[in-house]
C-alpha cells in the first residue's frame, strides 16, 4: 500500500512516520511538505509516484487557537482551502482519506461528549476544522472515497511544541533559573490523549470506512492536577503563581467518549495519563541535560 503523509514534519506526523516505517513490508510512504499549499509539486518522486497512492493522511494546518484569532484569514486559507486541494488530489487518483480534526463541541452541554453532539465553533481554528470536516463529507458521498475523520481532543507527548500546556508545566519545573511557576488559569480541565494512542487511531483508519470518530481518553484533569502529578513524578515542587487569564470562549470541562472507535476497531487509550507525562518528563531531561 501506498502511503501519502502531509505533515509529516510536525509533532503526530513525525511519530506516524516512525510507527509506518516498522510495517515497511506493508507500506510505501511518500511526503508533501505542509508549508505547500497546493498538492501539486513539480519534483520527479510526485510525478513519478503519486498517481499510484492508495491513502493519505491529511495532519497538516495551522493549529494554534489563540493565534487564530489573530491571523484568521491565514488559518482559513490554509485549513480550509489547502483540505479541498488534497480532497481534489483524492478525488482525481480515486484515493482514501484519514482528515485528523479536532475538538468542535463548544461548551458541552453533558459529559461525557458523543460524536452526535451539536457542533459549536468557539474560535476560528475549530470553524476551520468544522468547514473543512463539511466539505471531507461532501466529496465522501459525490465522489465515492472512503474518508475517516477523527476529532482528536488534546494531544500531548514527547517533543510537542513548548506552545502547549503540558511541555510549559514541565519546562517551568525542571528549569534552575526559575524558582517559581506561572500559569494563566489552573481551573479549566481537558481531556488528553498521548501520542502513541493517537497513532495507533490514525493506521487502524486505513481500513475503516467513511466515518467521525472521537479520539479521546475519557477522563480530564485540570491544570492544577496536572502541576500536582508532574511535582509528584519530578519531585520538585515550586510555588505556583495563578495571573487569573482567562482565555476568550474558555470551556471549564470536556471529555469525550470513545465508544464508537472502541465498537469499530477495537481501539482504546492504553497509556496512562501519569505514565505519559513521565514519558514526557523523560524527553525534555534529556532535552537539557
Amino acid at each position: 500500500m501506498n502511503i501519502l503523509l502531509i505533515g509529516y514534519t510536525g509533532f503526530i506526523g513525525k511519530v506516524l512516520n516512525e510507527q509506518l516505517k516498522k510495517n515497511s513490508l506493508n507500506y510505501n510512504i511518500f511526503y508533501f511538505d505542509s508549508k505547500n499549499h497546493r498538492i501539486e509539486d513539480k519534483s520527479s518522486l510526485f510525478n513519478y509516484d503519486l498517481l499510484n497512492i492508495d491513502h493519505v493522511f491529511h495532519l497538516a494546518g495551522k493549529s494554534s487557537v489563540i493565534e487564530s484569532w489573530s491571523s484568521t484569514h491565514d488559518f482559513f486559507q490554509t485549513n480550509v482551502i489547502g483540505t479541498i486541494n488534497i480532497l481534489e488530489f483524492c478525488k482525481r487518483n480515486k484515493c482514501n482519506l484519514t482528515f485528523l480534526s479536532s475538538y468542535l463541541y463548544g461548551i458541552p452541554k453533558s459529559l461525557p461528549i458523543y460524536e452526535t453532539a451539536p457542533l459549536i465553533c468557539m474560535n476560528p481554528y475549530a470553524q476551520t476544522k468544522y468547514l473543512s470536516e463539511l466539505n471531507c463529507d461532501f466529496y465522501s458521498k459525490n465522489y465515492n472515497i472512503e474518508i475517516v475523520i477523527l476529532r482528536l481532543f488534546n494531544a500531548y507527548g514527547p517533543g510537542q511544541s513548548n506552545n502547549f500546556l503540558i511541555p510549559t508545566i514541565i519546562e517551568q519545573t525542571l528549569s534552575y533559573k526559575q524558582e517559581k511557576l506561572f500559569i494563566n488559569d489552573l481551573a479549566p480541565k481537558r481531556d488528553f490523549v498521548y501520542i502513541d494512542d493517537i497513532v495507533r487511531a490514525l493506521i487502524a483508519s486505513i481500513n475503516m470506512k467513511s466515518d467521525t470518530y472521537n479520539i479521546s481518553s475519557g477522563i480530564s484533569y485540570s491544570v492544577k492536577e496536572i502541576i500536582d502529578i508532574v511535582f509528584k513524578l519530578t519531585g520538585i515542587k515550586k510555588e505556583i503563581i495563578e495571573h487569573n487569564k482567562i482565555r476568550k470562549n474558555e470551556i471549564n470541562d470536556l471529555y469525550g467518549n470513545y465508544d464508537k472507535i472502541k465498537k469499530d476497531f477495537n481501539w482504546e487509550p492504553e497509556v496512562s495519563f501519569e505514565f505519559g507525562l513521565s514519558k514526557c518528563i523523560q524527553f525534555y531531561k534529556k532535552e537539557i541535560s
